[in-house]
Formats: C-alpha cells, sequence, structure tokens
C-alpha cells in the first residue's frame, strides 16, 4: 500500500499505539522501532516522488479547501459518503463480525483501540472525501471500496484475534 492512504493509514496505526502505550506506562520500545522502520519505505517514496515530480501536487483534480468549504454543511454528503463507506458489504460485515467477537471477550482494550483507529481513519477519509473537486459520487464509486478494505481486513483480524485471546491460543 503505497498509495497515499496507506502511508496515512500507517502514520494512524503507529499514532495509535504509541499513544495507547504512553497511556498505559508501558512502552515497548521495539514494537515503535519495528512500526517506525515499516513506515520508511512509503515515506521514502512520498521523497522521491516529490523530487522527480511525479506525484498529484500540481494536478487540477487535487483536494482543495474550497470544495470543502462547499460541501462541509450539506448533511446529504455525509449521508452519500456514509452509505459508500460504512455501509459496505465488506466494512459491514466486519464490524458485525468484530462485534460479535467482542461481546464474546469483553476485550476493553482491543476496542478502544479498534473505535479510535477506525475514528480517526474514517474522520480522514470523510474530509478527504468532502474535499474532493470531483463529482462526489462518482469518486465514491471509484475510491470506496478500495479504501474501506484496510479497515475491512483490520476488523477481521482483530475479530479473530479477540477469539485467541478468550481461548488463549497463543
Amino acid at each position: 500500500m503505497l498509495k497515499i492512504e496507506g502511508f496515512i493509514l500507517s502514520l494512524i496505526i503507529i499514532f495509535t499505539v504509541t499513544t495507547f502505550m504512553i497511556a498505559k506506562k508501558k512502552i515497548n520500545y521495539q514494537i515503535v522501532f519495528c512500526l517506525s522502520l515499516a513506515i520508511m519505505p512509503a515515506i521514502i517514496w512520498q521523497i522521491f516522488t516529490t523530487a522527480v515530480n511525479i506525484n498529484n501536487a500540481s494536478s487540477p483534480y487535487n483536494y482543495n479547501l474550497d470544495d470543502f468549504s462547499l460541501r462541509f454543511l450539506q448533511v446529504e454528503n455525509y449521508f452519500l459518503i456514509s452509505k459508500y463507506m460504512i455501509l459496505n458489504d465488506k466494512f459491514f460485515f466486519s464490524i458485525i463480525f468484530f462485534i460479535i467477537t467482542y461481546l464474546y471477550t469483553k476485550n476493553k482494550n482491543i476496542l478502544k483501540y479498534v473505535v479510535s483507529l477506525i475514528f480517526i481513519y474514517m474522520s480522514i477519509l470523510y474530509i478527504v472525501y468532502l474535499s474532493t473537486p470531483l463529482d462526489l459520487e462518482w469518486h465514491l464509486n471509484s475510491s470506496a471500496t478500495r479504501v474501506v478494505k484496510p479497515m475491512a481486513l483490520f476488523l477481521f483480524i482483530l475479530g479473530v484475534y479477540n477469539i485467541n485471546y478468550k481461548n488463549k491460543i497463543y
């Protein structure tokens, strides 16, 4: 996932993991180092594409504040984004699976982590979609499934982790 959404998602994961470790006063420097090392290829890629000018920085389809300010107060845009993002079949079933596993395990630490990570990621996605100069429904139709897949996989993996946590398999 070297596209910008993968880079942003990686930053969010590093931020939330570090924040939760600081809050618990149990900082595992090996995990922080490994996460930081894992994001290095994406940082190098972003620097490289900017240096050789093959990024989208000068595209007329860039996200901008004008489009955001036009769409920000229109409630129907939030319903449209929610329809494509939250009601996406993969994401919706992953949420249901995670909720069922949470009810089975009552693992509040994982629940807090998942809620915070999804809230931050979805907030960024809402801001991005509200800032697009393209037709909103067309943009959602062409990209929403792609950007929701990592979150759906993340929810499913942590749902399986919840089951293992309850049964102490690992």
